[in-house]
């Protein structure tokens, strides 16, 4: 089969190219004319004119040539991109009455705020104590304990070569500088214990005023949003290519070439290598050819680490203070909310368990089985609306009543499905032919109203605000789920329910 070629001839390409030159080149040399012959014009009708006005026209014209092209470069000049921070634009007095407030607001509605007020506490004793806190930050057998054993071959911390021996935090005083008292935070190496642990080392790394990230060369995914969660911190932070006899000298500074590049626009981001310390195994090799696995000492090496501290040392203490400040008043908030959360989870269930039992006892009540509860509306909109108030959603009784509406239809059509599964599960319970067809409505209630209370719960936590169609998706699918075993509770709790009425008579 035969190809046809569709390509233009070379030489019809380079004439074509020749052509736009020419073209171009008479259309530059057009435009240099007009220029000229409208310049020299203006000039010899200038010449009739007085100097008085001759001087003031030069200098506007070049006055507005230089606006001109200064607008121009400051256009087309890239805009430098600026790394996001979690710091807020408040200063620390002011950023410390917002939590206050927030603590005394939390109190008024029954949360548990001691650990927040824990870590506040803790904050005003160190800035009494004046020290500077460095935390030694890192994955499992970075070197940490080494490097403190470095800077303080008194302290004599246990150091095993197959790593994870630090498994708490533990500070040290270093007397690193005179008047200067300074701890350093050994911290548990990261994926060491959990994830709840790691959150609890990082929190440690925010309340410091410096951080010294130890690696073993280049930075895995991980590390590398580690440091960048680090950076979010605004806070002096020393990058330690630890263990440096791994390495030949050409390796180690392409490391430090490549890291230094990664790092290039952050400011207190500083790039060093450094030998901790410790151990490493070698095989030692005899003549006779007998090989025996010896532990081998090695010469710390941290000179370049501590002219980098000394650095930041001498930064301006207040500014140092602030981001310590900083990063507790970040650790507080972030309890604030987190003892929050849990409060209004476990009041939220509170509350939904109420309304369930409210709806079981009133399906049991119902003069005529079938009564339909949640069109009525009533039990439904208050259920929601203590939920709302639960979580300072702001939500319209139009809103609710527009929500409990569209669930009505829901379970309109859902209903007779739902009274059908609680027939069954309640033929596993002896004597149902003796307290009436209410039953079956009753656990068929619990089961709506326990959907409806988790849907809206679940919906407000997530969303901070009303939405009735993320809400009202939810509600029909939690409606269906785990019914069996849900079901069972249901009946249960009717039974408990009625047999309480019946005592009580």
């Amino acid at each position: 089969m035969s190809i046809i070629k569709t390509s233009l001839p070379p030489n019809i390409l380079r004439y074509i190219i020749g052509l736009l030159i020419i073209i171009g080149t008479g259309l530059l040399l057009f435009f240099i004319l007009l220029f000229t012959e409208t310049a020299l014009s203006v000039w010899e009708k200038l010449q009739n004119y007085p100097v008085w006005l001759i001087i003031p026209y030069i200098i506007g014209i070049t006055l507005i040539a230089f606006l001109g092209s200064r607008l121009l470069l400051r256009t087309l000049k890239p805009t430098p991109q600026k790394i996001q921070t979690h710091t807020i634009d408040q200063a620390p007095e002011q950023r410390q009455q917002h939590i206050a407030e927030k603590i005394q607001q939390a109190q008024s509605k029954g949360v548990d705020t001691q650990a927040v007020e824990v870590e506040l506490q803790t904050l005003v004793t160190r800035q009494k104590d004046k020290e500077i806190y460095i935390s030694l930050f890192g994955s499992i057998s970075s070197g940490k304990s080494s490097l403190i054993n470095a800077f303080l071959p008194e302290s004599k911390v246990s150091v095993d070569p197959r790593g994870g021996t630090t498994s708490e935090i533990t500070y040290y005083q270093w007397q690193q500088k005179v008047g200067e008292q300074i701890i350093l935070t050994d911290l548990p190496g990261l994926q060491q214990t959990g994830q709840q642990d790691d959150d609890w080392i990082k929190q440690e790394t925010q309340r410091a005023h410096i951080v010294i990230y130890l690696c073993e060369g280049d930075l895995t995914r991980d590390q590398y949003n580690e440091i960048q969660s680090l950076i979010a911190l605004n806070k002096p932070l020393i990058v330690a290519i630890n263990k440096i006899d791994l390495y030949s000298m050409n390796e180690l500074q392409m490391i430090k070439q490549r890291l230094m590049e990664y790092f290039s626009d952050i400011k207190l981001l500083q790039v060093v290598t450094l030998q901790s310390g410790g151990t490493r195994e070698v095989t030692k090799v005899y003549p006779d050819g007998r090989e025996e696995l010896v532990i081998r000492q090695l010469k710390p090496q941290t000179k370049e680490l501590e002219v980098a501290l000394n650095q930041y040392l001498e930064l301006n203490r207040q500014q140092l203070d602030e981001n310590r400040d900083t990063g507790f008043y970040h650790i507080a908030e972030q309890k604030l909310t987190s003892a929050t959360d849990q409060f209004r989870q476990q009041k939220a269930q509170a509350i939904v368990q109420a309304y369930t039992k409210k709806a079981i006892a009133g399906a049991l009540a119902a003069i005529t089985p079938g009564s339909d509860i949640l069109i009525q509306g009533y039990l439904g909109f208050h259920l929601v609306k203590e939920l709302c108030q639960l979580y300072d959603v702001p939500a319209t009784e139009m809103d609710i009543k527009k929500f409990i509406e569209l669930a009505s239809k829901h379970v309109g059509k859902t209903l007779p499905m739902i009274l059908a599964f609680a027939g069954n599960i309640l033929k596993a319970f002896p004597g149902i032919g003796t307290v009436g067809g209410s039953f079956f409505h009753a656990v068929a209630y619990g089961l709506i109203f326990e959907s409806l209370g988790k849907s809206v719960a679940s919906a407000l936590t997530e969303q901070q605000s009303w939405q009735s169609t993320p809400t009202m998706q939810r509600f029909e699918e939690n409606l269906s789920e785990n019914m069996e075993s849900r079901a069972q509770q249901m009946a249960r709790l009717a039974f408990d329910i009625f047999a309480q009425k019946s005592n009580n008579k």
